[in-house]
């Protein structure tokens, strides 16, 4: 018995190091196809730990980059942890405890530097023949600043972003009509979002919350970047949303429906959303001079009407407390603009 225990650790101590050395020559391998396509990889102290129990890929002084001597996007930290079970080298859980450096150009502007600091950032990947499937980040406790971010730094309690890219492709598509593929599931969850920035006399400087549930659909365009997003646009993509929800001050909302951008580069598009308390909304809009005492009861009238068919309870012990008030009406992205049934909520900007 005591010679077979030994024998079992002694091949799983060789199978643990041949696996070790497998993923240092396979990240070697892929640092140089990527610099070979013109990328920036680089990073000192390559090693794996954690035996017996676990493979913990680490690195240092990291810097990744896209091509061109000024690139687009280019993101450095001082330490990167992943962590592979033995048996399953696809799923690979990556720890992110120093600083994240991030630069970006857009559209050929000047960099835009930016940190990220939090308690704790964690990132998921799954693997599938040798690309990502299926990515995850969580968020504790974040703070991003610099860059654009001129009324100071931007804070997040807690954030989770999950997205699948493996998507299926139609089984069954109907040439009639003709779907477009999709690109990509995403999904978006932050709590107590905060920045100065957002400061609007209606709804404040913070979003209690942002969920978001939805399929980016259009063709997969070679060009990166700004000039990719906007031949995808032209192209007629489209994001599908399944579910959106926002706690921002009086505003309280969900909402399905389709966006995708104009050729200003602002949101466009047109969802039924469902509107929560909306007295205390014109409320605040007027309190804030976006509204005029006469235009302020002519949207109470009208959305009061609009509620009053669609049988929204009005805060009495009939309607449950998450959904006291709540009713559905149109919300439109057109023209810079963005319209809750007869009530101009804000200005659209460009997001490029």
């Amino acid at each position: 018995l005591g010679a077979g225990v030994l024998i079992l650790a002694a091949a799983y101590s060789w199978y643990w190091f041949l696996m070790a050395d497998r993923i240092v020559l396979g990240i070697e391998e892929w640092a140089a196809k990527r610099r070979a396509e013109g990328f920036a990889v680089e990073y000192t102290g390559l090693a794996v730990n954690g035996f017996p129990l676990r493979m913990q890929p680490e690195a240092h002084n990291l810097r990744l980059a896209s091509p061109g001597a000024e690139p687009a996007w280019e993101w450095r930290t001082s330490h990167l942890i992943a962590n592979v079970l033995p048996y399953n080298l696809n799923h690979i859980v990556l720890t992110l405890q120093q600083p994240q450096d991030f630069t970006l150009r857009l559209d050929g502007e000047e960099a835009q530097r930016y940190r990220l600091t939090s308690a704790n950032t964690r990132a998921s990947l799954i693997l599938s023949h040798g690309k990502i499937a299926r990515a995850a980040m969580e968020i504790l406790e974040g703070v991003l600043s610099g860059g654009r971010l001129t009324a100071g730094p931007l804070a997040l309690e807690h954030g989770q972003v999950h997205a699948r890219l493996d998507m299926p492709a139609d089984e069954t598509p109907d040439p009639r009509s003709p779907e477009p593929p999709k690109l990509m599931e995403l999904s978006l969850d932050l709590e107590n979002l905060s920045y100065e920035g957002f400061l609007k006399p209606v709804l404040g400087a913070e979003l209690s919350r942002l969920d978001f549930r939805g399929v980016i659909e259009g063709d997969a365009l070679p060009r990166s970047g700004v000039a990719g997003v906007r031949d995808w646009r032209d192209a007629g993509g489209i994001v599908q949303i399944a579910a959106f929800e926002i706690g921002w001050g009086p505003l309280n909302l969900s909402a399905t429906g389709t966006v995708t951008l104009d050729k200003q580069d602002r949101l466009l598009g047109s969802m039924i959303a469902k509107l929560r308390g909306h007295e205390a909304l014109i409320q605040s809009m007027q309190d804030a001079g976006e509204l005029k005492p006469d235009e302020a009861r002519g949207a109470r009238l009208a959305l009061g009407v609009i509620a009053m068919a669609a049988g929204a309870t009005a805060g009495n012990s009939s309607g449950s407390q998450d959904h006291q008030g709540e009713f559905s009406l149109p919300l439109t992205l057109q023209d810079g603009e963005m319209l809750l049934g007869p009530v101009r909520l804000a200005k659209l900007k460009p997001i490029f």
